[in-house]
C-alpha cells in the first residue's frame, strides 16, 4: 500500500515521492477542485504525478480557511471564530477542525500574539482606486508600533488621510492623456548585486498560501493577506509610493509587501516563476520603489533591502540610487537622470 504524500513539517524539508520516497520531484501543473486548486509534483525517477496532502484536499472553502487563520492571529477564540465563519461563509466547523488548521499552516505570529495586547485595533484596510485598479492597502498596527523608525510609522499612518490620489492617475511626461508614469513600466539599470535564495522564510510561508487561492488571479491577495496577518515580520501590504524624479516626471507604484526584518525595511514582490521574469525591469521597479518610501521618509536608502520572489525562490539586493545604463533600455527612453533620495521635489507634474 502506498504512502500518502504529506506536506513536510519543515517547510525547509524536501518533497518526497510516495513510491519512492526520492526527493527528486518537480512541478507539474495544478489539480483544480471545487474549493481550491492544489499543486501536482512529478517524480523524475518514476515518473508519477501527485499531490500532496494540503489546503487542496480541505472541504471548507479556501476564503473560509484563510479568514480562520488570520481572526486567530489576531486574538480571536475559537466561538469567535466559529461564529465569524457562520455569518459570513455560512460554514459549520468544529474546534478540531480550527485546531487542524492551524496545526497544518503553523502561523508564524501565533507565537507573537502577545503583541496585540496594547491594541484594540490590529488590521487597518482603506481601498485606493488608481488607475482604474483596486489597491486594498493595509496595516499591521502590532508589528508596525515594533519599527523604530518613527517617519515610516508616521507616513503609513497618514496615508489614508493626506496621499494625494491625483498624482496616480496624472500622465507621464511626454505622454498621452491615458499613461501613467508606473514604477514596473520602467527600465533603467541592472544591479550586479542580485542574489538567490531558495530557502527562505518568505518563499516559505508563500507555498503555504498558494493552496488557498482559488485561480491564478488570487494569489497575490492570498499570499499578501496571510503574510500581512500570519508572518511576524509583514508590517503592510499595496503601500502606495510616488517619487520626483525630474524629466521622467512623476513615478508612482504599489509595494507589495512591505516588512521590518534583522535591522532593515525589506520592499518585496511577489512574483509567480520569479526565476522567468527580466531582473532589469524587476531590479528598476523595487529600486524606484525604495527611492519612493526613501524620498518620502526621509531615510537613508541603506536602510533598505529590495527583493522579490514566489514559492521556491528569493531573489534579493541592496538598492542603489539609478543610472544610465551602458546598453538601450526597455522600453526605450530619450533622456535619463540619476535618481536619488531627496526631500525637495524636483518636478511636479
Amino acid at each position: 500500500m502506498l504512502s500518502q504524500p504529506t506536506l513536510p513539517a519543515n517547510p525547509e524539508e524536501p518533497l518526497l515521492c510516495p513510491r519512492c520516497r526520492a526527493p527528486s520531484v518537480v512541478r507539474a501543473g495544478w489539480r483544480h477542485r471545487k474549493n481550491g486548486a492544489s499543486q501536482l509534483y512529478r517524480c523524475n525517477g518514476g515518473g508519477r504525478r501527485f499531490s500532496p496532502a494540503g489546503a487542496g484536499r480541505l472541504r471548507t472553502p479556501p476564503a473560509a480557511i484563510l479568514e480562520a487563520l488570520c481572526l486567530a492571529c489576531q486574538g480571536q477564540t475559537f466561538p469567535e471564530i466559529l461564529l465569524a465563519l457562520r455569518r459570513r461563509h455560512r460554514v459549520e466547523v468544529v474546534k478540531s477542525t480550527l485546531s487542524k488548521w492551524l496545526a497544518l499552516f503553523d502561523p508564524p505570529y501565533l507565537q507573537a500574539r502577545y503583541l496585540n495586547r496594547a491594541h484594540r485595533q490590529i488590521v487597518r484596510a482603506h481601498l485606493f482606486t488608481h488607475g482604474g485598479l483596486n489597491y486594498n492597502f493595509k496595516i499591521h498596527w502590532p508589528k508596525l508600533a515594533t519599527c523604530p523608525h518613527i517617519p515610516l510609522r508616521a507616513y503609513l499612518e497618514r496615508i489614508p488621510r493626506h496621499l494625494d490620489q491625483a498624482l496616480f492617475n496624472r500622465p507621464a511626461a511626454g505622454g498621452t492623456d491615458d499613461t501613467v508614469a508606473r514604477c514596473s513600466q520602467l527600465v533603467l539599470a541592472r544591479n550586479p548585486g542580485l542574489r538567490e535564495f531558495s530557502r527562505n522564510p518568505v518563499s516559505s510561508l508563500a507555498a503555504r498560501a498558494l493552496p488557498l487561492a482559488v485561480g491564478s488571479r488570487q494569489r497575490h491577495p492570498v499570499v499578501e493577506e496571510f503574510l500581512l496577518c500570519c508572518d511576524r515580520n509583514t508590517i503592510a501590504i499595496e503601500t502606495p509610493v510616488y517619487l520626483y524624479a525630474g524629466p521622467l516626471g512623476t513615478i508612482t507604484g504599489h509595494i507589495d509587501i512591505l516588512q521590518w526584518s534583522f535591522g532593515k525595511i525589506h520592499v518585496l514582490d511577489y512574483k509567480p516563476n520569479a526565476h522567468k521574469e527580466k531582473p532589469d525591469k524587476v531590479v528598476t521597479q523595487l529600486t524606484l520603489y525604495a527611492l519612493g518610501l526613501s524620498q518620502r521618509t526621509g531615510l537613508p536608502l541603506t536602510e533598505f533591502v529590495c527583493g522579490y520572489f514566489d514559492e521556491q525562490r528569493l531573489y534579493r539586493f541592496t538598492p542603489h540610487p539609478l543610472s544610465p545604463p551602458s546598453r538601450p533600455p526597455y522600453p526605450a527612453k530619450s533622456s535619463y537622470t540619476r535618481l536619488t533620495p531627496t526631500n525637495k521635489p524636483t518636478m511636479l507634474r
